[in-house]
């Protein structure tokens, strides 16, 4: 018997053709990727620049698979053929965005009462065939707030390239130690944490030498508090363009922070931080929090962080020891290179996709 081809057609929604999204590429890009080297799959991913019908794709491709579209005739207009003629609409989201908080750059798009958050709503609970999230606790929200049964939901974990993501470097002894972080504008109430803050304050008032960076998010608190030592820098919003600045931007950073504030929003998010910091092999203080603790054996490949005794120790601790950065950031590294990456982790979308037709 001649065994089927599973035929995709994936759409990652934030694409239009001139950059890449850093969630569209490790949501459905480079997964899509990896699935399009198997036998029995086919893979499209629309990038932007061609055109298609959707009756045509509907009569070739099994499965379509998109994210995050919030258009209503959009959606329906792109799903119709495929619903018609009894194919697969699988839809990924990879945060609790009915928990979203006001600093958040798409708060407006995901509000309460908004059309919105109306609408992705109603796509995933009457929309689609499956949907497809990031870790278990998003799963568990999704059910709670779309009606959306377990066994309709996929948990597919975020993993990295580290064939993309090549720049490290070993701990070096320097008079100034650099704590660094990087992250969109939406993570300005994480960078306030009153843990974190009281912790480093703490920390840099006893050691004249360190300074805070943050690429992405510019802190007017912690600019008053810190003055000339904190500084900002600029990263970029497609995702391939960023990783060749990181050998530029992050040359000088001996180790990184991950504050979060412990709220269930911030739960549903994935260890991808983690995973990008570790590819660098700089170490880091994350905060005790559930994706973390998942993948952090604290002490070993990285520190946890709760309190503000918890930031201001640990990050001393790294701080007053280059072995302690070198052996805590290779460890972070062997951690992701390991468990962590899509090539070594991709059975689980190969079974997914197999399963559902």
């Amino acid at each position: 018997m001649k065994r089927k081809i599973v035929k995709i057609f994936a759409y990652p929604a934030h694409c239009d053709g001139k950059h890449i999204p850093g969630v569209d590429y490790v949501r459905i890009i480079r997964p899509m990727q990896e699935l399009a080297k198997q036998e029995r799959f086919k893979v499209t991913l629309y990038d932007g620049s061609n055109k298609y019908y959707w009756n045509e794709l509907a009569k070739e491709y099994d499965i379509f698979y998109l994210n995050y579209i919030t258009n209503a005739a959009g959606f329906v207009n792109s799903t119709f053929w495929f619903m018609k003629l009894g194919k697969k609409v699988v839809f990924d989201i990879d945060d609790l965005i009915w928990e979203i908080q006001g600093d958040n750059a798409a708060y407006s798009v995901y509000a309460p009462q908004s059309e919105g958050r109306a609408t992705i709503t109603d796509i995933i609970a009457r929309g689609c065939s499956y949907i497809t999230c990031t870790n278990q606790f998003l799963k568990n929200g999704i059910v709670q707030y779309t009606g959306k049964t377990h066994n309709d939901i996929k948990v597919l974990p975020n993993y990295i390239d580290l064939d993309l993501y090549t720049w490290w470097q070993k701990a070096k002894e320097n008079y100034e130690v650099k704590i660094g972080y990087f992250g969109s504008s939406s993570h300005f109430n994480d960078l306030v944490n009153p843990g974190f803050v009281a912790g480093i304050t703490r920390l840099m008032g006893e050691y004249p030498q360190v300074r805070f960076y943050t690429i992405g998010a510019m802190i007017q608190e912690l600019k008053k508090k810190f003055g000339s030592r904190y500084t900002t820098g600029f990263g970029d919003h497609d995702l391939y363009k960023w990783v060749k600045m990181m050998p530029l931007l992050l040359q000088d950073v001996d180790i990184f922070v991950a504050p979060l504030m412990d709220i269930t929003y911030a739960r549903g998010k994935s260890s991808i931080k983690y995973l990008e910091y570790s590819s660098t092999k700089i170490p880091g203080v994350y905060q005790n929090i559930r994706q973390y603790k998942e993948i952090i054996d604290d002490g070993e490949n990285g520190f946890l962080a709760s309190t503000d005794y918890d930031w201001y120790s640990k990050l001393k601790a790294l701080v007053t020891s280059v072995k302690l950065r070198r052996t805590m950031g290779e460890k972070a590294y062997q951690t992701v290179k390991k468990g962590w990456t899509i090539q070594g982790n991709i059975g689980a979308h190969i079974d997914f996709f197999k399963s559902i037709l």
